[in-house]
């Protein structure tokens, strides 16, 4: 879809992105909070975290791989992360996503990054995906979604990079520090 108008296909789009992001993700319980073991070699349940578990109650895994198989899935989840960050204030026309309001905002394409990056942050739980969206445009538009003004994408961002095991990496590139950009 080319443009910055509204349209059906970025509502669709956005929210077959945030359900392939819960259809992706591992549940201990409830939300999973995950850090990485102590040689970094897995990411494991963080029983520490206020929500955390000791546990994964249902793994998504399986469904992980599913979607790996989908030709062009992946690539076109990487590109819709990289469509549309918010780097500038909100407007009527580039609306945030924590900010949306059902009915004004939807089908805009501004809405479409947040699911995408919360998609891949999922698929990035993965040990056979996690390398290969680790490095390349998956990389680099995470990165450039972490350095949004918009919290939601900002958060599923840090998230994703963390999983990625590079998000101090991410930080140097946008010299944040305790989460405000320098």
């Amino acid at each position: 879809v080319e443009g910055r108008g509204r349209t059906p296909c970025h509502h669709a789009r956005m929210w077959s992105a945030a359900a392939l992001q819960n259809l992706a993700a591992d549940y201990c319980g409830g939300t999973c909070w995950f850090e990485w073991n102590e040689d970094n070699s897995a990411l494991i349940p963080d029983p520490t975290h206020e929500h955390g578990a000791m546990e994964v109650t249902i793994s998504a895994e399986k469904e992980r791989q599913t979607m790996a198989k989908y030709d062009g899935l992946v690539d076109e989840l990487v590109a819709m992360a990289c469509s549309s960050i918010a780097h500038d204030k909100p407007s009527p026309d580039f609306p945030w996503p924590s900010a949306a309001i059902m009915g004004r905002d939807d089908g805009m394409p501004s809405l479409v990054t947040w699911a995408a990056v919360g998609a891949l942050k999922n698929l990035a739980l993965s040990d056979t995906l996690r390398h290969d969206l680790a490095s390349g445009m998956g990389y680099r538009c995470i990165c450039d979604a972490y350095g949004s003004k918009d919290w939601l994408e900002s958060e599923k961002a840090k998230i994703a990079l963390h999983y990625m095991g590079r998000q101090e990496e991410c930080e140097e590139e946008h010299k944040v520090v305790d989460g405000t950009e320098l």
